[in-house]
């Protein structure tokens, strides 16, 4: 038998060098220093656990949302005619041709999914007047009326459907459904009688029909006499009236008495209606009464004015900022005693240590990403300068080889016109011989010259006089078909060159592009970062001060001033230089531990090496003798 053929290898994983792979693996071994293996949710749930035991109530860290790609975030999508497509818009599904299940559904359904259902739905009309008004909306067909007139068949009587039977014609559209019944609500109006241009006017006969003394003019109204105050113009006014014109002549400045047809209506009248409104107002609302006795007893006595509602928010600003004030104030005295604790001020320098690696992390970051960027962009700019300096020699060359092309052809356009000069010359006087009777030797011919041959002899010379003129147009044309050709070759090479410089500013903006979306996306990250940092923060002061901060009066929920994002003078500036320092030792000591491990290496390749054979005489024990002896040193009790 065969043997069977091995297993073929699986492949590889693959890596995703994202940012947020790669931040998180730099984060947990270069900000917070700990091994490769140990990981964020590892030990968010080491100190959530911790802190559970220690009684404290912990938040579950922020589940972050699933960053979904967008492949048409950066370049729409373009069909094959130039216009763009948008797939999964509202409007492109809604645009879809509806099938004849989905229009019947429309019609039938009694749900309120269209204009016309939620209408009805509010309708308080009876059954019959909506079957009607359904009914007297859709258009009589006339045809088929007359058709029933004339034939010998009675008319069937057309059955009053009510709003949910299925047969029941609807109009193609809601609005139109709207502007119909609008329509036929506008003349049954118009037919009433109560309603009707006629029986207004009827009424406005009978209201000019009263006499003048039991109307007011200012207000035209019927009201009872003593409500009423003729004045001596004839024209009558009611208290209300006479109140306002009071109220009214009082504002403005200067001072006038309110007249009536020229002449002053007297002050008693105008006295006598305030009295009665106030009387009035009294009596249907005695609050007011109340604040008005008050406000003319205290208006002499009264020295403060009531603070307007601004005044209010201003104050509760205030207070909002003095409470503010004095959560911060008791925030850094809590942290003043906080630092008298060994424990936390060590606490407190890791975190100052682990913000400053953030914020190096950060910084060397973005200027990495604009480097990168910068570098990017001077490859695209290097390469289409390359690209613009060969298509300009291209041309020039290009433009050359057409131009001597131009010449060679006017060239040989001349050189046909002089043949053809030379030809014509030869052919004229061998006809003009031909005309004079001689022969090619000069002696006479002896034939008989026509009408004919003096023709020829004539269109030979007209040829030889305007053969220049000819020519010389000739030449001209010649040259202007070239012109114009070089110019439309001209413009294809301004349309090239201005092609490229679109291809290059559109490889430019995709450059930016690339950058601004890596760019949000690390301060997305990094915001997520500290996030996690300030909660780890919070975690690790409750679990501190819930073990050593009994001793300085501190609970795990007193308030401490947070640590900053910015290295700002005061307190900070101690602990920024001393994580400082102490970061400079942790690099030392690294430093320091890679050395040896170099020089281990060092010495093994020295011992890899052969070593020469010792020449004869020498002394070969002298090295081992030369030894101290350790062993002897160390049983004696003396420090080696």
């Amino acid at each position: 038998m065969a043997a069977l053929p091995k297993d073929s290898p699986a492949p590889p994983l693959r890596k995703f060098n994202s940012i947020s792979d790669v931040a998180d693996n730099i984060f947990m071994r270069r900000i917070l220093r700990l091994t490769g293996s140990e990981k964020e949710s590892t030990y968010d749930f080491k100190l959530t656990q911790e802190a559970t035991e220690l009684g404290l109530a912990v938040t579950p860290p922020p589940v972050p949302a699933p960053s979904t790609p967008q492949p048409h975030s950066r370049r729409p999508s373009v069909a094959r005619d130039g216009r763009s497509v948008s797939i999964d818009s509202f409007a492109s599904k809604s645009s879809r041709p509806t099938s004849d299940l989905s229009k019947s559904w429309d019609r039938t359904s009694t749900g309120f999914n269209s204009l016309q259902s939620y209408n009805r739905r509010g309708s308080a009309t009876s059954s019959s007047s909506r079957s009607r008004d359904s009914v007297l909306s859709q258009p009589i067909p006339i045809a088929k009326q007359k058709q029933s007139r004339n034939s010998s068949v009675p008319p069937t009587a057309t059955p009053r459907l009510g709003r949910q039977s299925p047969e029941s014609p609807q109009p193609s559209s809601p609005h139109k459904h709207l502007i119909r019944g609008l329509t036929k609500l506008r003349l049954r109006r118009h037919d009433s009688d109560k309603t009707s241009r006629k029986y207004r006017d009827r009424q406005e006969q009978k209201v000019g029909s009263k006499t003048d003394k039991d109307r007011c003019r200012h207000c035209s109204q019927s009201l009872p006499q003593e409500n009423l105050h003729r004045l001596s113009c004839g024209h009558t006014y009611c208290t209300d009236a006479l109140y306002y014109l009071g109220e009214l002549a009082a504002t403005k400045e200067p001072k006038v008495q309110p007249k009536c047809c020229g002449q002053t209506i007297p002050k008693a009248l105008l006295d006598l209606a305030q009295s009665r409104k106030a009387r009035s107002l009294a009596s249907t609302n005695p609050a007011w009464a109340t604040s008005m006795h008050r406000q003319l007893s205290d208006q002499a006595s009264r020295s403060s004015v009531t603070p307007e509602p601004i005044e209010t928010v201003r104050e509760s600003s205030e207070s909002d900022e003095g409470l503010l004030s004095e959560t911060l104030t008791i925030a850094s005295i809590n942290l003043a005693k906080a630092l008298r604790i060994p424990e936390y001020a060590l606490l407190r320098t890791k975190h100052t240590q682990q913000r400053n690696r953030l914020l190096r992390w950060d910084t060397q970051h973005r200027t990495e990403l604009l480097s990168g960027s910068e570098q990017r962009r001077a490859a695209v700019v290097q390469e289409f300068d390359r690209l613009q300096e060969e298509m300009l020699d291209k041309q020039a060359s290009t433009v050359a080889t057409v131009e001597d092309m131009h010449v060679s052809a006017e060239a040989d356009l001349r050189e046909a016109q002089e043949t053809e000069r030379k030809n014509t010359q030869t052919a004229l006087r061998h006809m003009e011989a031909y005309c004079r009777g001689e022969s090619a030797n000069g002696q006479p011919h002896g034939r008989t010259i026509s009408d004919q041959d003096r023709l020829e002899l004539a269109k030979a010379q007209r040829l030889r006089d305007n053969i220049d003129i000819r020519h010389e147009s000739a030449i001209n044309v010649l040259r202007g078909e070239q012109n114009h050709r070089m110019r439309l070759r001209l413009q294809r090479h301004d349309q090239e060159a201005a092609q490229l410089q679109r291809r290059r500013e559109r490889e430019l903006d995709r450059v930016q592009r690339d950058l601004n979306d890596e760019l949000g996306e690390w301060t997305t990250e990094m915001q997520r970062k500290k996030a996690v940092l300030e909660r780890w923060w919070d975690i690790e002061t409750q679990i501190c001060l819930k073990k050593y901060g009994a001793s300085k009066d501190l609970v795990f929920d007193d308030p401490l001033t947070p640590l900053a994002w910015s290295r700002e003078p005061g307190v900070e500036t101690t602990f920024d230089n001393f994580a400082d320092e102490l970061e400079s030792w942790d690099n030392d000591e690294d430093e320091d531990d890679e050395q040896p491990d170099e020089e281990a290496g060092k010495e093994e390749d020295k011992d890899e090496t052969p070593t020469p054979e010792p020449t004869p005489g020498t002394n070969q024990s002298s090295t081992v003798e030369s030894d101290p002896p350790h062993t002897d040193a160390g049983g004696e009790g003396e420090p080696v």
